[in-house]
């Protein structure tokens, strides 16, 4: 059972019931993007009735129970031959994830983003690097720092399979103190955290660890770093480990890190002769390693790690004192992430007027709740990831495709592809970050050119959805012309008479789309882009009903007169259009 601490009132649960109000649909929304990319309207009528903790408990174990990452729907995976494909098919696959299931795959890109290994091409390494993100991503956080750390990738990534007793390489342990567990310095009270002795000492008892050839041998976190007797028989199973200790590249020597000695305990074997029984020692040590880690620096990892989910999560402008009581919730759960991550998202602070819009969208959240709005639906409205083999692949030919990412033929599966491409065109190339340090985030996001990009390349995809033909097997106009006149009904207690009037509807569109509290300086263009095809005559109260411009009435036949079905599509695709393109949609 998770363990609370005493908390001052503004971390306290906000635990009351969700309604219908403004104020109540504009907290949804907040915790939605935060939590995800924003919330569709079904998902907001789903929340309404329910108390904050519930809906927090809801989202958040569910994310927790879909922690899973299946590499075998990508046939390379099983197969010795990765191709060439084999990134471009990791990333359209996430990309897919961040819309079917947005919460698990928005915090594992934010663990990525602190455990930083840049994708370059090697799919197991990669698949397998995933597969422990998804896995501990609301689970132990110590877990997953020590399964990461003799990941593949990440050996590869900080040099880990350089380090060696007689060349030590002490990139790994470095960024192992400063970015992935507690920071340089200590804030409460500004005291170093660690001294370049400690990573010398911890770069010595990390020496020896390589990744092995061919690429079939498997690592899956610590557990499946068991030997078999086998290991050298090339017939062997393919699931042994795809790493291993080099007897001779090994310091076995006794080391001393933050004061504490680590050392090898009474019969356990450090000579050469016994592969399976130095590999177990090493990686006991190695265990023993992240037990000082975190039993001498627990208060200054609980204080780094809340502090980062706070920045990315709430707000980066830090709240010492929130931050402080969060670890201190972290460490006496056991560096447990799931009721950290419940604490924040219920508490009166999260939800507090300040925090609401006061985030930049990173690329992949600015496409994604475009998505996610407009409430489409996987494998109708947009694509679907389908691999097969390609029976007629040339491994000779350089342009040859050995996987088949869309054998349907359906274009919308390349959606996935034009979403991962336009993140790229605005700062985010999904998988690889600028450095080991991971992207910035907030403002960084923002410059001249990833801004025209932002809009442009939204305004493309809208382009798509009302004029794309035949390249969508759903009518994507009929669901946003649907999506409107809800929106409009469900702002004005459904009066039928809100549908005659544009102004109603482009605020019912503003508070659905746009996070920030107060937009009425955007109604009136907003309004304009909508109304401005007709004459205004059309949408005066004082026209006779059956002739004034109407939502609803409109129809292939042209009623009211001179008004068709197209004519109200273009009507809200300006509306949108104009509406994506404000500086607020950047806001989350």
């Amino acid at each position: 059972m998770p363990i609370t601490c005493t908390i001052n009132p503004s971390l306290g649960a906000r635990n009351t019931m969700l309604t219908s109000s403004e104020t109540d649909r504009l907290w949804i929304q907040h915790l939605y993007h935060r939590l995800g990319f924003g919330a569709s309207s079904t998902a907001i009528q789903q929340a309404i009735g329910m108390t904050t903790n519930a809906l927090v408990d809801q989202l958040l174990n569910t994310a927790a129970a879909s922690n899973h990452f299946d590499p075998s729907i990508f046939p390379w995976y099983l197969s010795s031959n990765e191709g060439h494909n084999t990134f471009l098919h990791l990333r359209n696959e996430y990309i897919t994830g961040l819309l079917k299931e947005p919460i698990v795959n928005k915090i594992v890109l934010f663990w990525h983003n602190h455990l930083v290994a840049t994708f370059g091409g090697q799919g197991h390494h990669e698949v397998q690097y995933l597969r422990l993100l998804y896995r501990h991503s609301l689970g132990n956080f110590k877990q997953m720092v020590m399964d990461i750390g003799l990941s593949p990738l990440m050996l590869f990534y900080l040099n880990g399979s350089h380090n060696t007793v007689s060349s030590p390489n002490e990139n790994y342990a470095r960024e192992l103190l400063e970015l992935f567990t507690m920071g340089e310095y200590y804030p409460p009270d500004g005291s170093s955290n660690y001294s370049q002795q400690d990573i010398e000492e911890i770069a010595r008892a990390l020496t020896g660890y390589i990744y092995q050839i061919p690429l079939l041998h498997y690592y899956d976190g610590l557990d499946s770093l068991q030997v078999p007797t086998d290991y050298y028989d090339p017939n062997g199973p393919q699931n042994y480990p795809k790493i291993r200790v080099n007897h001779a590249l090994k310091d076995w020597g006794s080391k001393t890190i933050f004061g504490q000695v680590l050392d090898y305990l009474p019969g356990e074997y450090t000579q050469p002769y016994d592969i399976p029984a130095f590999m177990e020692t090493a990686v006991n040590e190695y265990k023993r390693l992240h037990d000082i880690i975190f039993e001498q620096r627990g208060s200054q990892i609980a204080y780094f790690i809340c502090a980062k989910i706070y920045r990315h999560f709430v707000n980066q402008t830090e709240d010492p004192a929130i931050i402080q009581q969060l670890a201190q919730i972290f460490q006496a759960n056991g560096f447990e992430l799931l009721p950290v991550f419940k604490q924040l998202f219920k508490s009166e602070h999260f939800f507090s007027e300040g925090h609401i819009g006061a985030q930049i969208k990173s690329p992949a959240h600015f496409f994604s709740s475009y998505y996610q709005h407009a409430g489409f639906i996987f494998n109708e409205d947009w694509f679907n990831t389908a691999w097969a083999v390609n029976p007629n692949y040339d491994p000779n030919d350089p342009y040859a495709n050995d996987i088949l990412s869309n054998p349907t033929g359906d274009e919308t599966y390349n959606h996935a592809y034009h979403i991962s491409t336009y993140t790229v065109l605005t700062g985010q190339r999904i998988f690889i970050p600028p450095n080991v340090a991971g992207w910035p985030g907030h403002h960084v996001w923002i410059n001249e050119q990833h801004y025209v990009n932002r809009r442009k390349k939204l305004e493309e995809h809208l382009r798509h959805h009302f004029n794309g033909g035949g390249h969508y097997p759903y009518d994507t106009q009929a669901r946003f012309l649907a999506l409107i006149r809800q929106l409009t009904l469900e702002d004005n207690n459904q009066a039928s008479l809100s549908l005659y009037e544009p102004e109603k509807i482009v605020r019912a569109v503003l508070k659905h789309f746009i996070i920030c509290e107060d937009m009425e300086i955007a109604v009136e263009p907003l309004t304009f882009a909508l109304q401005h095809h007709f004459p205004d005559n059309y949408y005066s109260p004082y026209t006779p009903i059956e002739y004034r411009w109407h939502l609803d009435r409109a129809d292939e036949m042209g009623q009211p007169p001179g008004i068709t079905k197209a004519d109200i599509y273009k009507q809200i695709k300006d509306l949108m259009t104009a509406l994506v393109q404000l500086p607020e949609f950047n806001l989350c």
